[in-house]
């Protein structure tokens, strides 16, 4: 039932490998047909597509969600530049004009940051239309939908700024407010936008603040206690090992060349022997140069910048925080006086619960920023985070993630925890393109964990069953989650 009294249900499924967001209207009295026909016969640009099906006197609006999430979520997972936000307006006042071709009317779109979806990756917006006959809040819908999502919902980049927040709320208050005035403002503002950088700050906040009212000011400005995420386009280490390894070769050569005697000063033909090396050596490093030092072999390095105790930020390498142990074939644990013989690593001062797990030792509580060589440890990645050799009896809850003999640990260190491929943008990234940008949410209440399906394409699966689409499911440790073909273990201790 929404605030006009409309009797309608909304149900999420999954439909031959679609995720379908459905809305079940009881009385089609309530509906215009012709546009029922206009939605189900067209596809309009920033609409979500609709499927009319009629069962047993119902109509049933479908609309296919599969791989987008709400724009709420969104909200909560990242920051937003002022040219993506100006982007979203786009979209709206595009969307508005489309409408009137298809005869189409604003006041029955659904603005509610619930039911808009947006792909995470180009924050393309779907809408929700339904051609119900007494939505009658016209314009003033969007003006509310936008003025709660500056002041409560979304959160910018730290980037120049010029009052444009300020300037965008005295319009939307203005009474005389229509979409034409929306229209001025975005064309006055791209007219000014700032070219973008090779370096932008990106952020995201794992949770989020309920009910926080955040000031104009915090919105321009870049919070100091707040970690931050910076990507800088640079060239691969690879290219300047190609370069400098050609370098060397030629000054090698010329050292040959020296105690040959052909460039010796007693030689007469040194000068142009030198001349013709310098011509060579200069064309084959020119040539080397142009090809690995091209604009489109930059690629994207992500590094992590925490507050310190003055509130300037340190850098330090984002990396994914994941390890391999092998997994004991046979019952019983390892010697622990071969570990021993084979390498110690590093303690450091901060430890881990003391506690047990499979196939390794108890009461084991060393910590390491190096790596260690255990013949039965394989670091997979550098890390600056301590690596956890006991994880059985910890108090946070953690997911064990299999790689056939062996497995990772992930700790679940706040909530909600969101898991996918689009790295910047989830707590545990996944190098998988069957897994879900944006693919599973977990959760805890005071009822206990609950995982969410994020409208992935390949689906969400607790001890092999698959769960609907933004669900909240619970899960109990033991359970297997299958997030597409990656298998995860939920493990958590009883008293949790």
């Amino acid at each position: 039932m929404d605030k006009k009294g409309q009797s309608y249900k909304i149900s999420y499924k999954n439909s031959a490998g679609k995720n379908i967001l459905e809305f079940i209207f009881m009385n089609e009295e309530e509906l215009m047909n012709y546009q029922l026909g206009m939605l189900a016969n067209n596809s309009i640009k920033g609409l979500l597509k609709c499927e009319v099906v009629r069962i047993n006197g119902e109509i049933r609006l479908q609309f296919d969600i599969t791989s987008l999430v709400p724009v709420k979520k969104l909200f909560e997972r990242r920051r937003f530049s002022r040219k993506d936000f100006f982007w979203l307006l786009r979209q709206n006042t595009d969307l508005m004009g489309r409408m009137e071709q298809y005869l189409l009317d604003i006041e029955r779109i659904v603005f509610d940051g619930t039911y808009i979806f947006a792909d995470p990756q180009n924050l393309e917006l779907g809408f929700i239309y339904l051609p119900t006959k007494d939505r009658t809040q016209g314009v003033n819908a969007l003006k509310d939908f936008l003025l709660d999502v500056i002041i409560n919902d979304i959160r910018f980049n730290d980037e120049p700024s010029d009052n444009f927040i300020q300037r965008l709320i005295e319009i939307l208050k203005d009474p005389e407010f229509d979409t034409s005035s929306l229209k001025k403002y975005l064309n006055e503002m791209n007219k000014n936008l700032v070219p973008m950088q090779n370096t932008r700050i990106e952020g995201y906040l794992p949770v989020k603040e309920a009910n926080t009212q955040i000031s104009l000011q915090q919105k321009d400005t870049l919070k100091v206690n707040e970690a931050v995420k910076i990507k800088k386009l640079c060239y691969p280490s690879k290219s300047y090992f190609v370069l400098y390894s050609v370098i060397a070769t030629l000054v090698l050569f010329c050292v040959v060349l020296i105690l040959t005697g052909i460039l010796s000063p007693e030689n007469p033909d040194s000068l142009l022997s030198l001349f013709g090396l310098l011509l060579i050596g200069g064309a084959v490093t020119y040539l080397v140069y142009s090809k690995l030092f091209t604009p489109d072999k930059k690629v994207e390095r992500v590094i992590e910048k925490q507050p310190d105790r003055t509130g300037l930020y340190t850098g330090m390498e984002y990396v994914n925080k994941a390890f391999s142990i092998p997994i004991k074939q046979h019952a019983g644990a390892f010697d622990e006086s071969i570990a021993q013989k084979e390498a110690a690593p590093t303690v450091i001062s901060d430890s881990i619960p003391e506690g047990s797990r499979q196939g390794l030792p108890k009461g084991e509580n060393r910590t390491s920023e190096t790596r260690p060589s255990y013949g039965y440890l394989k670091t997979m990645q550098t890390q600056d985070k301590t690596i956890i050799l006991n994880a059985d009896n910890l108090k946070l809850p953690y997911l064990k993630r299999m790689h056939g003999n062996s497995f990772e640990i992930i700790i679940l260190k706040h909530f909600p925890f969101m898991i996918g491929r689009l790295e910047g943008q989830v707590d545990y990234c996944v190098k998988n393109p069957a897994v879900g940008k944006l693919h599973a949410e977990i959760i805890k209440t005071g009822e206990g964990y609950y995982i969410s399906d994020m409208n992935s394409r390949n689906g969400t699966m607790i001890n092999g069953e698959r769960i609907d689409p933004t669900t909240e499911t619970i899960i109990k440790s033991g359970d297997c989650i299958t997030l597409a073909n990656e298998e995860f273990i939920f493990c958590c201790s009883n008293t949790d």
